[in-house]
């Protein structure tokens, strides 16, 4: 497409001497105009323009047409945007009746917004930031209106015209600025308008060996100061990352999942996480991106506690975003709980607890259980089968079983064990809602651990625990006082 101002108080000779230089280049490089696909279009603003020669190219007159339809815009020889806004709203209404019948096959609300963002509004937003400026409030309203119905289909709320216009216009300028904060957040996709992020995926890959990175997102990270500043948040399995987004990459911070005891979200894009040891306070680029990592970070929880719902972490959601994140963690929660992973989940919950203590876990604990243990259907976790481990990592797979709905029964015979493999003991004889028997027959044990033992199941009052064998193991002197506490439960000793 050629625009050029070349004709001037009616003298069309600069014009037809460019047009001429232009077929003399094609013959030159052996290209031929096509003149039947060839349009000419004249912008002319005056009220009575006087009447132009027609265009002749080889003996063929190329069509002056009022409109052209080009790169997806309907370009009108007045400028104008109501053919394109007229043309817009006709294809994206067509298109609404494909997602009406994804209704009515019971789709939920978020794969229903899903294809209305990739069928209508994708329509109604192409080239916004070219033609939205300019168009008439009549115009405006047609396309907010699609909207509208858009919303009673789909079943949530939807942004508007206006804001996306603003948005489109917002990111563009941005990408525009280089002194803007977030400039180096945003780049241009070449020969189009659309944006995406500038990630170092790669470097961060590197970076955190052998962690496998799920999700980076660019976000806004307030500090304290009231300054923000560009980081990226790197979610792997276990963990999120703190990336300040300048070179040499490196990592300022991180915080484990199971750290988190709250989220609050403030706007759709503005989210808190309060965590055990600092409260992190971000804004992010799209609302796309909260609900990406709310996404994440309930799966991950929800693998690592299959018998939770960490939906129950958002504590502060704005109205317009309770619905979608409520159905997108219960959905979330569903899939899960109807896709078990082996033995309970165990590996998940071992590798998880292992990244929170930052100690590399074992594969070999992992494959045991998931491939083992799953095969024979075994239920008995057998200390003895990982004995050869350091007392550490034997700790940290009894204090997996803590949470585990698998094992029914914990064994072990002629292994002294650690302090703190006795400790993750105590933590699970507390906790657990599936160990029914639990033998550890000559294990070194003194009386210390009868008592504490006995201080953790009154602690836990739901233990369905029926059997505890503790022969050989040096606690004489006060046994009979320790086995009357368990015959009161109506356990056997």
């Amino acid at each position: 497409m050629l625009t050029t101002p070349l004709i001037k108080e009616g003298d069309e000779s600069g014009y037809r001497s460019l047009v001429n230089n232009i077929l003399v280049y094609g013959e030159e490089n052996d290209l031929i105009l096509n003149t039947d696909k060839t349009k000419e279009i004249i912008l002319d603003f005056r009220k009575n323009p006087p009447p132009l020669q027609p265009l002749i190219i080889r003996g063929s007159e190329v069509e002056r047409p009022d409109s052209h339809r080009f790169l997806g815009l309907q370009v009108t020889s007045d400028l104008s945007w109501a053919l394109n806004t007229e043309v817009a709203v006709k294809k994206a209404q067509r298109r609404l009746y494909f997602i009406r019948l994804l209704r009515k096959a019971g789709l939920s609300s978020r794969p229903l917004t899903q294809a209305y963002r990739g069928l209508t509004e994708s329509i109604l937003t192409t080239s916004i930031t070219v033609c939205y400026g300019n168009t008439t409030q009549a115009e405006r309203k047609a396309l907010q209106r699609v909207i509208k119905t858009a919303e009673g289909v789909v079943g949530t709320k939807r942004p508007s015209m206006e804001s996306l216009y603003v948005q489109r216009c917002q990111r563009e300028g941005i990408c525009r600025d280089p002194a803007h904060p977030a400039h180096s957040l945003l780049r241009l996709k070449r020969c189009t308008y659309n944006l995406r992020h500038s990630r170092a995926d790669n470097q961060i890959s590197e970076l955190l060996k052998p962690h496998r990175i799920c999700l980076v997102v660019p976000v806004l990270l307030h500090q304290s100061c009231g300054k923000s500043a560009n980081r990226f948040m790197v979610l792997s399995l276990w963990r999120g990352y703190l990336v300040p987004n300048k070179q040499p990459l490196r990592v300022e911070s991180s915080f484990s999942y199971l750290e988190i005891s709250s989220i609050r979200i403030h706007s759709l894009t503005q989210i808190v996480l309060e965590t055990d040891r600092q409260s992190l306070s971000f804004s992010m680029l799209q609302d796309e991106d909260l609900e990406a990592v709310i996404s994440h970070v309930t799966a991950s929880l929800k693998r690592i506690f299959p018998d939770s719902s960490p939906g129950k972490l958002l504590k502060t959601v704005p109205q317009d975003l309770q619905e979608r994140l409520v159905t997108l963690t219960s959905v979330i929660e569903e899939q899960l709980n109807s896709q078990p992973a082996p033995c309970g989940g165990f590996s998940d919950t071992y590798a998880a607890l292992c990244d929170f203590n930052e100690i590399p876990f074992r594969e070999e604990i992992q494959w045991d259980v998931d491939n083992i243990y799953y095969k024979h259907n075994w239920s008995t976790f057998n200390l003895l089968d990982f004995s050869h481990l350091d007392s550490r990592d034997l700790a940290l797979a009894v204090a997996a079983l803590s949470f585990n709905q698998w094992f029914t029964t914990i064994y072990c015979k002629d292994l002294k064990l650690s302090i703190e493999v006795q400790q993750q003991l105590m933590f699970l004889l507390s906790k657990s809602s599936c160990l029914q028997e639990l033998s550890v027959e000559n294990c070194g044990l003194k009386l210390d651990f009868a008592i504490k033992m006995t201080a953790a199941l009154q602690e836990n009052s739901s233990s369905p625990l029926q059997s505890i064998n503790l022969s050989g193991n040096p606690i004489e002197d006060k046994e009979e006082s320790v086995t009357s506490q368990f015959d009161i439960r109506g356990m056997t000793f």
